[in-house]
Order: structure tokens, then sequence, then C-alpha cells
């Protein structure tokens, strides 16, 4: 956590296993501090990301969420039992799910 985190053009994703590859003379962003944000409580997740980016687990194995590209993801199966892929989450939005 005292290394900092890179922008995407510098480390992006890569669909590969392997090594870390950061370099400190990329660092475009330095955490700081740490909270904890209770499970499945969004109005706290809410805060978090309101203050800083906020890392998050969630179950990322649904075929749904594997083919999604843009926007606000609003799939339809979410398991809260099965965390297996953490995201730095960055901001947020809403939309009437129907």
């Amino acid at each position: 956590m005292a290394k900092g985190i890179t922008s995407d053009d510098k480390y992006g994703y890569k669909k590969e296993k392997g090594d870390c590859r950061y370099s400190p003379l990329d660092k475009v962003w330095e955490v700081v501090k740490c909270t904890k944000v209770d499970k499945n409580n969004e109005k706290a997740l809410e805060a978090s990301v309101l203050q800083q980016p906020t890392a998050v687990m969630i179950d990322a194995s649904d075929k749904e969420f594997q083919s999604y590209k843009t926007g606000i993801f609003a799939g339809s199966k979410c398991s809260t039992s099965k965390p297996n892929h953490s995201l730095l989450l960055v901001g947020f939005d809403s939309i009437e799910v129907k």
C-alpha cells in the first residue's frame, strides 16, 4: 500500500499471469489512509467513495459480468458469498432497475 497507484496507460490490464511490473517513477496517486467498509452497507460504501477510491471484492464468475463493456452494470445475479475479483471503485451513479 505504501507504493501507490499508476495510471492505466503505464500499467494497463493484461490477461496473463506474471510478476508485478510496478515502478515508483510511474506513481500518480498514493494511499494515505485506509478505512474498512462493512459488507453490504451501500450507504457506507457511497460515503467512502466520495472521500477516496475504494477497493471492493465482487463475484465475477457470472457470464453477464464477464461480457460487460461499459456504463453502469446492473446484472441480474449478484452473489455476496463468493468474492473472487477485486476492483478499485472510483465513482458511482444510480439508475432505476426495472
